[in-house]
């Protein structure tokens, strides 16, 4: 006797393209560079985003990051690991929110989790985290974070190079 073998399709969490952002030279147009003043460029990468659910409200907590996009087009999963081959060493990814069209998930993934995300190994639930959720309401308390950052950096980096005098007191402010 013989059986028949359905294979299952799935749908939802096992992603297997991606919507990526791309310039007028045909590279990601959306791409996080997250190594300060430094040149450590291991931690910057392209975002790469679920659906085209996720676009609006990315675009409306970072719009100068989208500023540079000319086309949006679906990538398979193949083509962005790819682009560790070439060096890359991180991914962003931006998530939709299934419950509001106001709300993102977004985080930075190295190359092994990375891949296992964008194959589907990892679902996507998995980085629908509060701590990884985001809206435009929450930006300026990002913002101030972002500063006190920066300035503790300023600071830490002139106490290193000896100048540990304090800013004029008609210093602009850091932003």
């Amino acid at each position: 006797m013989v059986k028949k073998i359905k294979k299952r399709l799935t749908t939802g969490d096992a992603k297997r393209t991606w919507l990526v952002g791309f310039d007028a030279q045909g590279q990601a147009g959306v791409y996080v560079h997250a190594h300060g003043t430094g040149d450590d460029h291991s931690q910057c990468g392209p975002v790469v985003m679920c659906c085209e659910k996720a676009r609006p409200p990315y675009e409306a907590f970072a719009p100068k990051m989208v500023e540079r996009v000319t086309r949006w087009s679906s990538q398979e999963a193949g083509h962005i690991k790819s682009w560790f081959d070439n060096g890359l060493g991180r991914v962003y990814f931006c998530l939709c929110d299934t419950h509001s069209t106001e709300a993102f998930y977004f985080f930075g993934l190295d190359r092994p989790a990375a891949v296992d995300f964008l194959y589907g190994k990892t679902k996507l639930n998995h980085y629908r985290r509060p701590d990884l959720r985001f809206t435009p309401a929450d930006l300026p308390a990002l913002q101030a974070e972002a500063a006190r950052q920066q300035a503790e950096l300023a600071a830490a980096t002139a106490a290193r190079s000896g100048d540990v005098s304090p800013p004029a007191p008609d210093a602009p402010a850091l932003s």
